[in-house]
């Protein structure tokens, strides 16, 4: 099984390899594409939900739109040389200290 970080330099080499343009995007770039890739599946949903209408017949479905939402992610990881692994590892002890107080808690 391929660890987090595997996915993550796969997915770098063939994004520079398909957009060679983005080998030179700002951090700040790819976190626009994220802001972009949440939009979609945002738009998504509301397709599938029939809330919003309308759409090409080659819509991506919700999944694959989450999907590449966290493609974009992983790549903003390797931009960072970060190893999402221990961070998560430090996100998922937060949730289960009963001690820990939640964002909207003083």
């Amino acid at each position: 099984m391929r660890s987090i970080q595997d996915w993550q330099k796969e997915f770098a080499e063939a994004a520079n390899t398909k957009y060679p343009h983005n080998a030179t995007w700002s951090q700040e770039d790819r976190v626009l594409a994220i802001v972009r890739q949440l939009a979609d599946v945002s738009e998504a949903l509301h397709k599938e939900t029939g809330k919003l209408k309308g759409g090409s017949p080659d819509d991506k479905s919700v999944d694959h739109r989450i999907a590449t939402l966290l493609v974009d992610i992983l790549l903003l990881c390797e931009m960072r040389k970060l190893d999402p692994e221990p961070e998560m590892q430090k996100v998922l002890d937060w949730f289960l200290d009963a001690e820990s107080k939640r964002s909207n808690e003083k």
